[in-house]
């Protein structure tokens, strides 16, 4: 199966024949490449571990270690405050670790992301609370969690680029979804985690110090994490780019002058993976336990349902998108997650059991679909020494309306409207915004360019161009 598509040249981005130095390097042996999937998927898996007891943590304890003396819900609102601030810091880090992955390289740059993420993650697990030091306590803890946000804002973008640019070029999908799986499978151990401590331990012990296992236990994942991915060979397009003195001396000021508009767009396709997860996982967990009246161990089953199946289905749609037109694949989940959102809330409100885990498990099986294309799509829309920078920022933007906001928007559309299933036009509108984002960008197999594109005859405000429909070989 070919890909006949082309990427136009810019006058900073060498749009090369990535394809071509595919074979003028060595060649990926399976091991080789399996290597690569580990150190990157399990540093994903770890890094959203982190992130994910954060969440926990901040649901079940914070508000009354870090914010105490107020109301019980101002308390609860400011500990959720600190969870979503790590959103907007997110940018700012792929800006930071984009610049480095395209400059530096891949390998070098996600060490550093984990290892920030490790530190950030571990102190938090130290840190005293506002009993032992007062104000100091939320301040501080506020800095490491805008310090976790800065980490995961180069990991994502990252891992993706570096497990797409290193995959068969027949795999690409299949390989670049695993990003995805990890993700999920760091967020299902986080709670497993936690679900066991808050079993095993008393009420008391785990508000005072059992809480902090889950993010002291990270001083030992940092030295497997890095030793990971220091066994794994920087990936063959950059050490191309390297040779042939392509590097672009500022990645982010190429990005916003020749691809801003790319940007935007990869902002807005990324918005409705991130707004189903979180809205599944925190607000329809809320949502089941506070409205409907849900036990708290149903309301937290719920979004192991979800992440498990979207772990196991990511790859499936990877490899669907591999074996048919990537544009085409993500379209179709797109347009899933257009009619299923209002259903779902439907579902949801049903007060069945059946009935609501059925609800999950398709959600999860959209948000599978979306997330398991979305990397390797937004990878085929920057030239290589562009990529990390191009990619990280716009999907990092779309993080903040569908990630960190996206619970505080269900919430405010169920306060205003009284109907659980109007929440579901949150997601659907996200989801339009996408469809009509992906009229102006284009699937393209990575760095087919040739050497003799003409900048002239190409759009100067787009990445990739209109792609041919790949042909079985």
């Amino acid at each position: 199966m070919t890909d006949t598509t082309h990427l136009p040249a810019f006058p900073d981005v060498v749009a090369h024949e990535e394809l071509k130095v595919n074979e003028e390097v060595p060649f990926r042996s399976s091991r080789r490449t399996r290597r690569v999937v580990a150190a990157a998927s399990l540093g994903t898996a770890f890094e959203y571990y982190d992130m994910h007891i954060y969440g926990l943590a901040a649901s079940l304890v914070f508000a009354a270690a870090y914010f105490p003396g107020g109301e019980p819900s101002s308390a609860a609102l400011a500990a959720f405050a600190t969870f979503a601030v790590a959103y907007f810091a997110r940018p700012l880090g792929a800006v930071v670790f984009g610049h480095l992955g395209d400059r530096i390289g891949r390998k070098q740059t996600l060490q550093l992301t984990f290892l920030v993420m490790g530190i950030a993650t571990v102190l938090i697990g130290f840190l005293p609370t506002y009993a032992a030091v007062g104000v100091a306590a939320p301040v501080l803890l506020v800095l490491l969690r805008l310090l976790q946000g800065f980490a995961v804002g180069g990991e994502t973008g990252g891992a993706w680029v570096t497990l797409v640019e290193y995959a068969p070029a027949n795999r690409r999908g299949f390989y670049g979804a695993f990003v995805m799986a990890a993700s999920g499978l760091g967020a299902i151990i986080g709670s497993v985690v936690f679900v066991f401590l808050g079993a095993a331990l008393s009420e008391e012990a785990f508000g005072s110090w059992g809480w902090r296992l889950p993010f002291l236990v990270t001083v030992l994942l940092i030295p497997l994490g890095l030793y990971l991915r220091h066994r794994v060979e920087e990936t063959p397009e950059f050490r191309s780019l390297l040779a042939a003195g392509r590097e672009v001396r500022v990645p982010i000021v190429t990005v916003l002058r020749e691809h801003w508009q790319v940007v935007l767009l990869a902002a807005g396709i990324s918005t409705p993976f991130l707004a189903a997860t979180y809205v599944t996982t925190f607000y329809g967990t809320s949502f089941l336990h506070t409205v409907q009246g849900a036990s708290t161990t149903f309301a937290l089953a719920l979004p192991l349902v979800f992440l498990t199946t979207q772990m196991v289905l990511s790859p499936v749609f990877g490899h669907l998108s591999d074996l048919w037109e990537r544009r085409r694949v993500f379209r179709a989940a797109l347009a899933g997650l257009l009619v299923y959102a209002i259903p779902f809330f439907l579902l949801l409100s049903s007060k069945n059991v059946a009935l609501i885990l059925l609800a999950v498990f398709l959600m999860g099986i959209v948000a599978a679909a979306i997330g398991g294309t979305l990397g390797t799509f937004l990878s085929e829309q920057f030239a290589g020494n562009v990529r990390y920078t191009g990619l990280s920022v716009g999907y990092q933007l779309g993080s903040i309306l569908g990630g960190g906001l996206s619970p505080l928007i269900a919430t405010a559309i169920l306060t205003w409207s009284g109907d659980s299933w109007t929440v579901g036009l949150y997601l659907a509108a996200v989801s339009i915004v996408a469809l009509l984002c992906m009229t102006r960008l284009h699937g393209a197999s990575l760095g087919s360019a040739t050497s003799d594109d003409d900048p002239d005859e190409r759009p100067a405000d787009a990445a990739v161009v209109e792609s041919t429909p790949p042909t079985r070989a």
